[in-house]
């Protein structure tokens, strides 16, 4: 998709890989995607995990991803390289949370504590599972002092010019923007956009 498209045809065909850290905001922001867009989001560690921390292994996860994203329109998030290098040939759009060391801090705190706000994959909260909090910050940290240089130099290293269109989006306030500029609100049913904008939740208000 041209560049010079993508923020302004509301009709545009949208394929968009979220990535970013752990406890990033990834799905938050996928969900805020998903209400503007009418996109369904495929998040990774639902596919991924089940039961009590168990996974299906990357191979599996491959091959469901490329099932589900076969046609058609669609939202993946998830910080998988091996999904990653699949897909981002096929996307119009890459988006990678360059999250603050202290907001996903808080957010890992969320996660172990079980809110559903934090990315808890859904099998595994239907099974009652947290995660140990000192597991997830050592985590958190870990992907700041090593994985988030290996990421930015993988998304320097994409061909130049779209698509995918690639934007690093390192706050709240940039985040906000990108949706407002990026991805305008689709309307079903006659709506107007001022209905579907006001439908939705902000950022600021909820965990990311």
């Amino acid at each position: 998709m041209p560049a010079s498209e993508s923020h302004t045809n509301s009709h545009a065909q949208y394929r968009i890989l979220v990535l970013g850290g752990i406890c990033g905001g990834k799905t938050h922001f996928s969900k805020r995607l998903s209400e503007r867009l009418k996109i369904s989001v495929l998040h990774l560690d639902d596919l991924f995990w089940f039961g009590n921390w168990r996974n299906i292994g990357s191979r599996r996860l491959v091959e469901a991803v490329r099932e589900q994203t076969r046609t058609g329109e669609w939202i993946v998030d998830g910080n998988y390289p091996s999904v990653r290098d699949v897909l981002w040939r096929e996307a119009s759009h890459i988006v990678y949370l360059d999250t603050p060391l202290r907001q996903a801090a808080g957010s890992a705190i969320a996660r172990s504590l079980g809110d559903e706000r934090a990315g808890v994959p859904a099998k595994v909260r239907a099974a009652g599972g947290r995660e140990p909090t000192l597991r997830l910050l050592k985590s958190v940290l870990g992907h700041r002092i090593s994985e988030r240089r290996r990421d930015l130099k993988w998304l320097r290293r994409l061909p130049s010019g779209p698509p995918p269109q690639v934007m690093v989006l390192k706050s709240r306030a940039e985040q906000e923007r990108a949706l407002a500029v990026w991805f305008p609100a689709r309307v079903l049913w006659g709506g107007k956009p001022e209905d579907a904008a006001a439908g939705e939740g902000s950022i600021d208000n909820e965990q990311a």
